[in-house]
């Protein structure tokens, strides 16, 4: 079965699921695809959301781009280990990629340390 229909095909069996890209620095087996490729997966109607962790913002602005042309109000989140915002500078960056598994669950988190005294 080629990839495409394979990642498809396994989407529908597990009911949704969330794309991955790590580089070899993280894992010997990681991966980075061209923005071609991320735009044909977040196209898959069960990808639910992507994971990037590359520490290049220029790719991380570039899926940011293809994500909001795609379809803004979709859900679909992108998590990347380097923060568009240098949230690293406060030791918070390891906590971004796992967000993208729970974004409710990081707002509430967000909302309750904003009423910390």
């Amino acid at each position: 079965m080629p990839g495409w229909a394979l990642l498809d095909a396994s989407g529908r069996a597990a009911g949704s699921f969330i794309g991955f890209e790590l580089r070899t620095m993280f894992v010997p087996y990681g991966r980075i695809v061209s923005l071609d490729a991320y735009e044909r997966l977040l196209s898959i109607e069960t990808c639910i959301g992507a994971k990037h962790s590359s520490l290049r913002r220029d790719l991380e602005w570039d899926r940011l781009a293809v994500r909001d042309a795609f379809d803004p109000t979709s859900g679909s989140s992108l998590g990347t280990t380097l923060p568009l915002g240098f949230v690293v500078m406060y030791g918070s960056d390891y906590l971004l990629g796992l967000s993208t598994f729970a974004p409710a669950e990081f707002a509430l988190r967000i909302r309750l340390w904003a009423c910390r005294p």
